[in-house]
């Protein structure tokens, strides 16, 4: 049996049940929280998380910054430095000759991925290359470079880049 009370201060009634349940039913509301997407195996991350943020929603993309000669003269050093453009994404590693993809592994205490054995010199969220052209005309890169960042919640993502260059004699 439900009974009405009439509050004096109120010209209608309402029923106890009711204004508890609705009560219930805003406070369940508000605290709606999504679960995180990252996974992690054997105390590593899984890079699993590319484009989006660690609910699942779609993020824009990260951007890398290349800071470098726009020209090369064959056979001297070109020093190219590649960077976020993102303050919340911090490049942390940038490795070739491996294949990564959105079931790789990453240490994430010394931002190492297993399979991957080349890397880049990563200071202070800047990958350093230098090398020493060999032909005049354009070029691309290569091998194709796998960059990865670390965002604020401490969540890694990768990301394939390559930059071009012009080289004269």
């Amino acid at each position: 049996m439900i009974k009405t009370i009439a509050l004096e201060t109120m010209p209608f009634s309402i029923k106890i049940p009711s204004l508890i349940f609705l009560t219930i039913i805003f406070t369940l509301s508000g605290c709606k929280k999504s679960a995180s997407i990252v996974e992690y195996h054997n105390g590593m991350q899984i890079l699993n998380v590319n484009g989006r943020d660690i609910y699942g929603e779609k993020i824009e993309p990260i951007n890398f910054i290349v800071l470098g000669p726009d020209t090369i003269k064959v056979k001297e050093e070109a020093i190219f430095r590649i960077a976020s453009d993102n303050s919340n994404f911090k490049l942390v590693e940038g490795v070739f000759d491996c294949q990564v993809s959105e079931t790789s592994l990453i240490d994430t205490t010394n931002h190492h991925v297993p399979n991957c054995k080349k890397g880049f010199i990563v200071k202070n969220d800047t990958m350093y290359i230098a090398f020493r052209p060999q032909l005049t005309g354009e070029f691309e890169y290569q091998p194709e470079i796998i960059l990865i960042t670390k965002d604020l919640k401490g969540v890694f993502r990768f990301h394939t880049f390559t930059f071009g260059f012009t080289v004269i004699d």
